[in-house]
């Protein structure tokens, strides 16, 4: 055997054993992968601040997805300190409106955060209901507006309470806070909820906002049933990728059933998070809109043939995505 032939050989198998080695990595690490869609997980840290009055569940037909007057929201290029949240009209306003700008006022008075603002103000222009006879932009939308709170100034101060009330009256809701490096969990008293028409039962109350590594990805199919074996493979197809499970950062990282994934889009069940640490797939993400399909997985599916049910092995996509506003 010539030298480049040997040469040639050892660089065969040290590019095997290398392949081997990472492939059993990825399968090792599999086995511990954390099940993210977890509607009954409960972390540590809401047991230490919450109150037996904060939480209210109820075993009722009660729609559990209105949405909320208030939430904080992932926008796209903001400072990870800067925590934005939006507040909404709870109904859709439709047809030819304009809309003020609000004015926002922001106080860190020792562990309280006093917000008073004057809300969007909409204008229906009634002249112009025949909108077809007059140049009108006809809109259909929830006003919003955003009030941007300092993290910093959270963390600092050990903020305990948000007071949000409209400028030149006494009351308002006070909801608490807890903000961290990873985290905000902000909790709505019930009584304000109910007061504003608004479903506090099963938790609907309690937000927990995250605060994502960078590069942070979504994978997902809406065809794709996360059970104990889909997870596994699906984790197996990240890794092998150079993805690492959320949750290797953020270890109380869960999908929950009450909280704003599913609320949101009813889609906790199909989706995984994980973190593209070398950046090679987020660089063709531009947007939170943009799609990239990264391969296929192989899972089983029930059928009914003329014998009865029967197993059959597919290939379904799996998309990557950013989070979005509310994910």
């Amino acid at each position: 055997m010539t030298l480049l032939n040997r040469l040639s050989l050892r660089k065969i198998l040290c590019t095997s054993l290398f392949i081997t080695s990472a492939l059993s990595g990825a399968n090792a690490m599999a086995q511990n992968v954390v099940k993210q869609y977890d509607p009954e997980y409960r972390p540590d840290f809401l047991n230490d601040l919450l109150k037996q009055e904060d939480e209210l569940y109820l075993s009722t037909g009660i729609d559990k997805d209105m949405v909320w007057a208030g939430h904080f929201v992932r926008v796209p290029g903001a400072d990870p300190d800067d925590l934005v949240l939006r507040m909404s009209l709870p109904n859709t306003v439709s047809g030819c409106y304009e809309t003020s700008k609000p004015r926002v006022e922001i106080k860190y008075t020792g562990k309280n955060v006093r917000v008073e603002f004057t809300p969007v103000r909409i204008n229906m222009q009634d002249e112009k209901r025949e909108y077809s006879l007059h140049e009108c932009d006809v809109q259909s939308a929830a006003p919003h507006m955003d009030i941007v709170l300092d993290r910093r100034q959270l963390i600092e101060n050990e903020s305990k309470n948000l007071a949000i009330m409209t400028q030149g009256r006494k009351s308002g809701a006070i909801i608490k806070i807890n903000a961290t490096e990873e985290r905000v969990v902000t909790v709505t008293p019930i009584m304000n909820m109910i007061a504003a028409g608004q479903d506090p039962t099963n938790g609907n109350n309690i937000d927990i906002f995250w605060t994502y590594p960078e590069n942070t990805v979504i994978l997902y199919n809406e065809d794709l049933e996360l059970n104990e074996e889909n997870i596994t493979k699906l984790a197996n197809f990240a890794m092998r990728r150079g993805l690492v499970p959320i949750t290797d950062y953020l270890p109380d990282f869960r999908i929950e059933a009450n909280n704003r994934f599913d609320r949101f889009y009813k889609k906790g069940k199909h989706k995984m998070y994980f973190v593209d640490k070398t950046g090679a797939y987020t660089s063709d993400l531009a947007t939170v809109d943009d799609v990239e399909s990264i391969g296929k997985i192989q899972t089983e599916e029930t059928h009914i043939g003329a014998d009865g049910p029967y197993e059959k092995t597919v290939e379904i996509p799996v998309f990557m995505k950013r989070p979005g506003l509310y994910e």
